[in-house]
């Protein structure tokens, strides 16, 4: 026998048979709660408190119904057909009363940095799939102090007319920029004048397919 036993115990169930079935209900328990949740067995102040957030792709992958003051957190795969480089899973809060969701999850650059040529570019995201997404991208040159002149950017991605990427910016880095590739493709550029290493970080603001 394993596993949680919903119809234990029964009304004419003598404890003497029911005891091992109660036993295993109890430890299915603390053993299916301490998944995120310090158990039901910690001894200590952090009992029953939460110890992470797992939110599998919600059922269904769409967006929830929220009612007046129950705002929700979830996790979801955006739409995006054929794109070569999904935005893929990512967490979303979705305030009261079916506004429009806000997107959590920040998209990294791979760890510790990218390496890029001088004047070559590397992709970041493929917006492919999507009408709109509004964003804002960080991106700075590495070097064995760490991160050097961060450079910020607002961008605003549209389907049509022709999947232009419409990028600003707001505060200019050292050794980098970002791009428009074209067909929906944003991209990280190096303007140095070797190779270097750099880390960029996409903040989405509001995403739509």
């Amino acid at each position: 026998m394993s596993g949680f036993r919903s119809t234990i115990p029964q009304p004419n169930d003598d404890l003497s048979v029911s005891q091992g079935d109660l036993l295993l209900n109890f430890q299915s328990c603390n053993t299916s709660f301490s998944v995120d949740h310090y158990p039901f067995t910690d001894l200590t102040v952090n009992d029953g408190k939460h110890n992470q957030v797992t939110t599998p792709v919600i059922s269904g992958n769409a967006h929830p119904i929220t009612i007046a003051n129950e705002p929700k957190f979830y996790a979801m795969t955006q739409a995006q057909a054929g794109s070569t480089l999904p935005i893929g899973t990512i967490q979303y809060s979705r305030g009261p009363l079916n506004a429009v969701p806000s997107p959590i999850t920040y998209l990294q650059a791979a760890s510790p940095y990218v390496n890029i040529g001088s004047g070559a570019t590397a992709n970041v995201v493929d917006f492919t799939g999507l009408t709109d997404c509004q964003f804002i991208a960080y991106c700075s040159k590495v070097n064995t102090t760490g991160n050097l002149n961060l450079g910020v950017f607002s961008g605003h991605y549209y389907l049509t007319p022709a999947k232009t990427i419409r990028i600003q910016q707001s505060i200019a880095p050292t050794g980098c920029t970002f791009i428009d590739a074209g067909n929906g493709i944003l991209q990280i550029q190096s303007t140095s004048a070797g190779a270097a290493d750099f880390t960029w970080t996409l903040q989405i603001l509001r995403i739509q397919s």
